[in-house]
């Protein structure tokens, strides 16, 4: 599938450049090319889209303006607010441990149990307190419908709760990002489940942090 949807972007980019850097198009090809340009923005998904994002950048010098101008429509078409941060639907999974009411310590043993994540989409463990959530290392990664690890807290002693999300692409890379800035920084701001543009898939509440 991914195959057909490169060789339709790249087809669509093929035309829109052949057509406009050779002469300046007349009406009809004008309009064709408007029609194009539609049609494969249709087809695009987040993946294809950061290739497009990446390509205008790379070839910023080398497109005629109105080539980069095509391209860059069919990009902000696509990047719609909040439309790169959706996941594809998600599977169904269970946080199997630990269990709501239960006694944790700083490492919290977790494990989760149900189908591997939709395609374009990843898991990740929060600790969620009032209406902040910190990512804790590492991904989620289900082998044989399976995962097991330790998410570390180091926040004051009192109630909290684990939360299984899931996010697309856009989203992991900030919360990729958060980790690497927060380990510089020795800051660890909360976030928020929708500004990540979040699925929440299972939560486990009152867990008695101490």
């Amino acid at each position: 599938m991914r195959s057909k949807h490169l060789l339709a972007l790249g087809f669509g980019i093929g035309l829109v450049a052949v057509v406009c850097l050779a002469v300046p198009p007349s009406h009809a090809q004008e309009s064709k090319i408007k029609s194009s340009t539609a049609k494969e923005r249709t087809q695009i998904g987040p993946t294809l889209a950061d290739d497009l994002e990446n390509y205008l950048k790379e070839n910023k010098d080398n497109l005629s303006p109105r080539v980069h101008a095509d391209l860059h429509k069919i990009l902000v078409k696509h990047r719609q607010p909040g439309r790169e941060n959706k996941p594809e639907p998600s599977a169904k999974a269970k946080i199997t441990k630990p269990r709501s009411g239960q006694r944790v310590g700083s490492r919290i043993p977790v494990t989760v149990q149900g189908d591997n994540v939709a395609s374009g989409s990843h898991y990740w463990i929060m600790v969620e307190r009032q209406g902040l959530v910190w990512p804790k290392e590492p991904e989620v990664k289900l082998v044989d419908g399976k995962w097991s690890g330790i998410a570390h807290e180091g926040g004051s002693p009192g109630n909290l709760t684990l939360t299984l999300i899931s996010v697309g692409e856009k989203s992991h890379k900030q919360i990729l990002t958060w980790f690497k800035t927060s380990q510089s920084t020795g800051k660890y701001p909360g976030l928020t489940l929708k500004s990540l543009g979040a699925k929440r898939i299972d939560t486990v509440k009152d867990l008695d942090y101490k």
